[in-house]
């Protein structure tokens, strides 16, 4: 939708006719004083939120792939202490003996 020279022009996105609208209309007087913003600006907001949207996405997988590490990192780490104390009490088990 453009407007020039206080007339409304629009696009048919479907079979791309370019007719003038009725400006007698009650809403065409408030378009006229109340024009849409460009189409670059309102793609460029979209845009940005879209960009936040894949940078929150992003640091959600990231915590979730930084748990799953750890957790297999304590898993090991329970697993070498379960070794040292099979290995110290075998060791005990020899003084003992």
């Amino acid at each position: 939708m453009k407007i020039k020279k206080g007339v409304i022009k629009s696009k048919c996105n479907a079979c791309g006719a370019k007719p003038t609208l009725d400006n007698n209309h009650k809403l065409a007087t408030y378009i006229i004083k109340n024009p849409p913003k460009d189409v670059r600006e309102i793609s460029d907001k979209d845009k940005e939120a879209n960009d936040q949207k894949k940078k929150e996405i992003e640091k959600k997988k990231k915590k979730k792939k930084d748990k799953k590490s750890k957790k297999k990192a304590d898993a090991k780490l329970y697993v070498e202490l379960d070794k040292e104390i099979d290995d110290l009490r075998t060791l005990f088990k020899t003084f003992e003996g």
